[in-house]
């Protein structure tokens, strides 16, 4: 007598090598340097593809701004690394904010156009948090008398 769960198992053997293969084909990830600034501060944005080296893949390009508020200074800055049929590419933005407030750069894509039709890879969300820089002075009332106050009006 056959036992039930031979079948299941050798089907989910022959399987893993096809899931294995698609699913470390191309990783993207985007980042920044930091998750949180003062307003002004300039950071680095980062989008790193990790695909096999024989893939052509299209990725997109930011111009004045990553998302409302976050303009871009500069970039991109374009390195690619070739070890053991892989490719890294890494683009480098410097980028700013001079609005406080939390924000969330949706998930970048490389692509990928062939007789198959298009296939996108997608980076996770990237999160910045911008802050004010608290420059008002503690309250100062209790050390400074009311009327060394009003004597140095005169």
């Amino acid at each position: 007598m056959r036992k039930p769960g031979k079948p299941i198992l050798l089907l989910l053997l022959n399987l893993m090598p096809i899931y294995l293969a698609n699913s470390q084909d191309v990783t993207v990830t985007s980042a920044f340097d930091t998750s949180r600034i003062y307003l002004g501060d300039q950071i680095n944005y980062t989008v790193t593809i990790d695909q096999p080296s024989d893939l052509k893949l299209i990725l997109p390009a930011f111009r004045d701004t990553l998302v409302k508020h976050i303009d871009i200074l500069s970039g991109p800055k374009l390195d690619s690394v070739t070890t053991g049929g892989r490719t890294r590419i890494i683009e480098k933005y410097l980028v700013t904010s001079f609005d406080s407030g939390r924000y969330e750069v949706p998930p970048v894509y490389a692509e990928m156009r062939n007789e198959n039709g298009l296939r996108r890879f997608y980076s996770d969300y990237a999160l910045l948090e911008v802050m004010r820089v608290n420059i008002a002075p503690a309250d100062s009332s209790e050390k400074f008398p009311l009327f060394v106050l009003l004597s140095s009006c005169r």
